[in-house]
């Protein structure tokens, strides 16, 4: 979502919330989703939250829209269960960061536009691993990636995901993230000085300070390739190789990085060519 620039004529966000949504009870999840100008997209995203099963009263879903000039709000309408905040913003970090703080739940789960949930029970496998694994701080699953011809691919890791070897690169999908919401505020959020590394940027901050990660072998969104830090490669590049130099902070993680970054180049030259 680009930044939106705030105009001479005076703006007033635009707020809804529904109160048969309302509860006195804390969500367990509050699923974030972004817009600007995400007509064609939203939709298939919001009803994917809608008919998951076996979460009733669990969920509150927050659209943090920048200020759509199209039909965007339109459709968010037409969801009863969905809040929403409609308002200028300083692009995609300063939405994320909204979200968060409009969030009542016990963890997030940033679902963006054109994203949906692999199937009807996402979340609530979600919760009951959750609460199997005593409340984790932080829990990957895996994922799709829904290809621009069209092709669906399950990602799964060569080995799970781990604190310690996030230096490796950025090799998780923020969508199959979920993290205590008190966690993310204690952490100060994402930092507004990344424009498409927020995420990877937070998992670093998350790592240096003790977080343990808890993998979740079990896919649970489609995201769609081709979205906006893949349109900005060069920034997203960019902004990639200062936080994995921020990780490889002992000669032993300098050695092993370059090498994994050498047979990564090779494996995805081989792509190409086959």
């Amino acid at each position: 979502m680009p930044s939106v620039e705030m105009s001479t004529e005076k703006m007033t966000a635009e707020r809804m919330t529904n109160p048969s949504t309302q509860s006195h009870e804390r969500p367990f999840f509050s699923i974030i989703t972004i817009s600007r100008n995400a007509e064609t997209l939203i939709g298939p995203t919001l009803q994917s939250v809608t008919d998951q099963q076996g979460v009733a009263g669990l969920v509150e879903h927050w659209v943090v829209d920048g200020a759509s000039t199209d039909g965007t709000l339109d459709v968010v309408r037409q969801f009863p269960h969905v809040r929403y905040l409609s308002e200028p913003d300083k692009g995609i970090t300063d939405a994320f960061n909204k979200g968060m703080r409009l969030a009542t739940g016990r963890y997030i789960l940033y679902l963006n536009c054109d994203d949906i949930f692999c199937d009807d029970r996402v979340l609530a496998d979600l919760y009951h691993f959750a609460q199997g694994y005593n409340l984790p701080d932080w829990i990957i699953g895996r994922w799709y990636v829904r290809r621009l011809d069209g092709r669906i691919d399950l990602i799964k890791p060569k080995f799970p995901f781990a604190s310690w070897n996030l230096f490796l690169g950025p090799r998780i999908c923020h969508q199959g993230v979920l993290l205590k919401r008190d966690l993310q505020e204690q952490m100060g959020g994402f930092d507004l000085g990344f424009r498409m590394a927020m995420d990877y940027d937070l998992w670093a901050r998350l790592a240096e300070a003790g977080y343990q990660i808890t993998n979740f072998d079990r896919p649970l969104i489609i995201y769609a390739d081709g979205g906006l830090s893949a349109r900005h490669d060069e920034v997203t590049g960019r902004e990639h190789e200062a936080i994995k130099q921020r990780l490889r902070n002992t000669p032993l993680k300098q050695v092993a990085g370059k090498l994994f970054d050498q047979l990564r180049g090779l494996s995805q030259a081989r792509q190409v060519q086959g």
